[in-house]
């Protein structure tokens, strides 16, 4: 399972969460899926920084 994979399970399950949240059925309140929820929502912003080596050729 690589690392994309694990991305697309957690949001999968973070949309389940929400929809069964919206659907007023009992739910366990899990703050990880309330906070992805969060991000799906955009209610909450994520930033990303990548860091990496560059060759230079001179």
């Amino acid at each position: 399972m690589g690392v994309e994979q694990v991305f697309v399970d957690y949001f999968t399950r973070a949309k389940a969460y929400d929809q069964l949240k919206k659907s007023g059925k009992p739910y366990r309140h899990d703050a990880e899926m309330e906070t992805l929820v969060e991000i799906l929502n955009g209610e909450r912003f994520i930033f990303v920084i990548l860091m990496y080596k560059v060759k230079l050729i001179c």
